[in-house]
């Protein structure tokens, strides 16, 4: 079976073209806190097994960062003619 689920942030820290940019903070923060096998583990705890669902997440990552991720409810691209 295959589906398509609509996840607010479900490509964070990365980009979705279109939707919002990537998260540079994100991923400089991410390199200076897993300089160890250890720090790994526990920035994974705060980041991915200790939340509960994607919007726990969101609100962890803050409301002001999403905003400057310049997230949109819609982009969609122009219709294209291509003459056909």
């Amino acid at each position: 079976m295959t589906a398509v689920v609509e996840c607010p942030l479900g490509a964070h820290p990365s980009p979705v073209q279109g939707y919002y940019k990537r998260d540079d903070a994100f991923f400089q923060q991410y390199h200076a806190e897993t300089k160890t096998h250890a720090d790994f583990e526990e920035w994974a705890r705060y980041w991915v097994s200790g939340v509960a669902d994607r919007g726990e997440y969101a609100k962890q990552l803050g409301s002001a960062r999403v905003e400057d991720l310049g997230v949109k409810q819609h982009a969609y691209a122009e219709k294209t003619d291509y003459g056909y």
